[in-house]
C-alpha cells in the first residue's frame, strides 16, 4: 500500500489527494519522477545531478553506510529505469505514428506551398508581400503569402517527423539497454522536433498556439517548457499581426475625419 509523502498515511493507488492531510499525490509523484529522472541522467552521463555521482569526498567517514546508500540509490535508479522503459515502449509507438503523420502532412503542405508561391508570382514577390503596409492592404491573404505559410508548415512537419524518428530509435536503444542491465540511452524530445514546432508557431501561429497549450497543460513534465515557449511565440506573432491590422483601422478612421476640400 503506497504512503502519503507528507503525513505517511496509507493511500490508494488511484487517489489524487491524501484523505488525511490533503496532499496533492499526483504533483508529489511527478516531483519524485522528475528527481529520479535527473538522478538517472546524471548516473548515465557521469555528471553531478540530483544525487552525488562518484566516490564520496571523505571515504574514511563514509564507511559501510556510504556503500549502503550508494547501493540503495543504484537499486532505486534501476527500478526507475525499468519503469521508464515500460513508458518508452508506449512512447515509441506514439513516436512512430506521429513521425509518419508528420512526414506525410509535411510533404503535402510543402508541395502545395511551393505551387501556390509559383502561382502567385514566385519567390521574388515574398519579401514585398511581407512588408507591414502590404499586409495591412490584404497581402496576408495573397497566394504568395499563403504559399509561404503552407511551405513553412510543411517544413515544420518534415522536421518534426525526423525528430520523432530519432526519438523512436533512441527509445528502442534505451529499452534494450535496460533489458541488458546497462545504463540506458537518454530518450528525450529531439532538437529537430523542437525546431519544427517553433517553425510551426511562426508560419501557422493558431495551430502552434493550440498545440502549445495542449503540451503546457498536459501531464508530461518534459513537454511543459516546450509548450510554454510555443504559446509565447504564437501569441506574440498573432498580437503583432492584430496590431498591424488595427493600424489600418485607425488610418481609415483618421482619413474619414478629414473634411473634403470645398469646391
Amino acid at each position: 500500500m503506497p504512503l502519503c509523502p507528507k503525513c505517511g498515511a496509507e493511500v490508494a493507488a488511484t487517489d489524487a489527494n491524501c484523505m488525511d492531510c490533503g496532499e496533492d499525490l499526483l504533483a508529489a509523484k511527478e516531483k519524485e519522477r522528475a528527481l529520479l529522472r535527473s538522478q538517472s541522467v546524471a548516473a548515465r552521463t557521469g555528471t553531478a545531478g540530483g544525487s552525488a555521482v562518484g566516490p564520496p569526498k571523505n571515504p574514511a567517514a563514509a564507511g559501510v553506510a556510504g556503500v549502503g546508500e550508494r547501493s540503495s540509490d543504484e537499486t532505486r535508479l534501476r527500478a526507475f529505469d525499468k519503469q521508464e522503459a515500460k513508458r518508452l515502449e508506449q512512447e515509441r509507438t506514439t513516436a512512430w505514428v506521429t513521425a509518419g503523420l508528420a512526414l506525410l502532412i509535411g510533404i503535402a503542405f510543402a508541395i502545395v506551398g511551393l505551387l501556390r508561391i509559383k502561382a502567385g508570382g514566385g519567390f521574388g514577390d515574398i519579401m514585398p508581400a511581407l512588408k507591414p503596409q502590404a499586409l495591412r492592404e490584404g497581402a496576408l491573404f495573397s497566394p504568395v503569402v499563403i504559399g509561404l505559410m503552407a511551405a513553412g508548415t510543411g517544413l515544420s512537419g518534415l522536421l518534426v517527423g525526423i525528430g520523432q524518428i530519432r526519438l523512436a530509435v533512441t527509445a528502442s536503444r534505451a529499452i534494450t539497454d535496460v533489458k541488458l542491465n546497462r545504463k540506458p540511452a537518454i530518450a528525450q524530445v529531439s532538437t529537430f522536433t523542437r525546431l519544427g514546432l517553433f517553425l510551426l508557431c511562426v508560419f501557422f501561429p493558431p495551430l502552434g498556439f493550440i498545440i502549445g497549450l495542449v503540451m503546457l497543460f498536459g501531464r508530461n513534465p518534459d513537454l511543459k517548457g516546450l509548450g510554454s515557449s510555443m504559446t509565447f511565440i504564437s501569441l506574440s506573432i498573432m498580437v503583432l499581426l492584430g496590431v498591424n491590422q488595427l493600424w489600418k483601422v485607425f488610418e481609415n478612421m483618421k482619413s474619414a475625419k478629414v473634411p473634403a476640400p470645398k469646391s
